[in-house]
């Protein structure tokens, strides 16, 4: 009897055992429940995406969409800030799960990748320092200058078609990060720099540049970039309609832009 008694009661303790490492602790299962998204940006591009002054917190017109878009679906969102010339790359090595980093639409991306509803327009623009001689109105005025723009851009795209176009010569200087070309325009480094007009009037809140010339027509789109197939376009198709029906989007706009 003391034999199957010690038995039994070893049976109920590995059960008991076995019953305890089965159940999940709170954190596990709010972590389970959690959903999580990746957004991919190079926090290194005002008003769409920069640190604060602390110089580690995320924050402009991007992060605060991509916040909002979270909230309507239900995800926390992370941020994975990266270079701008690996930023398709590194969506490809599903690093992140979509990128949101003043993204335009183009011919050539949608071949191999995916965007949402554009969510806001953007013009190329030159900006010039206030007290340059070189005040280019127009883009034939650029022959034999220095120009700077973010590498593998659409400006830079932009730039290097107009010069094979209009047969002008034109020194392009392609930048990994705005900053330095602003810093560069601004240490008479470079005669005028070529961007986003969106990007352009944060830059020229310092009297020390002027914007010349803005592109008329054919505006470009931003929007989230997806991989193919994935399954968060429609989702967050239907979030920016959301957003815009009820106003939230043009808030966010207003907020970094002044629109």
């Amino acid at each position: 009897m003391k034999k199957i008694g010690l038995v039994l009661v070893g049976l109920m303790c590995i059960m008991l055992l076995v019953g305890c490492a089965e159940k999940p602790t709170k954190k596990e299962e709010e972590k389970k429940e959690k959903k999580i998204i990746k957004v991919g940006m190079e926090v290194a591009y005002p008003p769409f995406e920069y640190f604060k002054e602390d110089q580690t917190t995320i924050t402009g017109l991007d992060h605060d969409l991509a916040v909002a878009i979270g909230k309507e679906l239900g995800y926390e969102v992370e941020f994975v800030n990266t270079a701008w010339d690996n930023i398709f790359k590194d969506l490809d090595d599903k690093k992140y799960d979509v990128i949101m980093s003043a993204i335009t639409i183009t011919d050539e991306r949608k071949e191999k990748y995916e965007f949402s509803t554009p969510y806001i327009q953007n013009y190329q623009c030159l900006v010039t320092r206030a007290t340059a001689k070189l005040q280019p109105t127009d883009m034939k005025m650029l022959d034999n200058a220095i120009v700077g723009c973010l590498k593998e851009s659409t400006s830079a795209g932009y730039l290097s078609d107009y010069v094979k176009e209009n047969n002008i010569k034109v020194t392009q200087k392609d930048y990994d990060v705005m900053l330095d070309a602003f810093t560069d325009l601004k240490n008479k480094k470079l005669h005028a720099v070529i961007c986003d007009s969106t990007l352009a009037e944060q830059y020229c809140k310092d009297p020390s540049y002027v914007m010349t010339w803005q592109q008329k027509d054919n505006p470009e789109e931003f929007a989230v970039c997806f991989p193919k197939g994935s399954k968060y376009v429609d989702e967050f198709n239907k979030a920016i309609d959301k957003l815009k029906k009820n106003g939230e989007l043009d808030k966010i706009i207003n907020m970094y832009l002044g629109k």
